[in-house]
């Protein structure tokens, strides 16, 4: 079986995120503004993880043994 591809037309999720054939250029605008404030928040979101999870890979190396 073929896996399908991100602009496959078998693809529900593909043809949901479409811009509708009847869009015009004041909404593709807008769409296209709106999808990179999302990619970009996204980003920092990707950031703000990793940069959280080498936070607690150092700190886990701290232990101190007391006798």
């Amino acid at each position: 079986m073929r896996t399908p591809s991100l602009y496959s037309q078998d693809d529900p999720i593909s043809a949901a995120l479409k811009p509708s054939p009847t869009e015009t250029e004041a909404e593709r605008s807008v769409r296209l503004v709106r999808e990179a404030d999302a990619k970009r928040i996204s980003e920092q979101i990707d950031e703000d993880l990793r940069l959280e999870r080498e936070r607690l890979k150092k700190r886990k190396g701290d232990v101190k043994v007391c006798c």
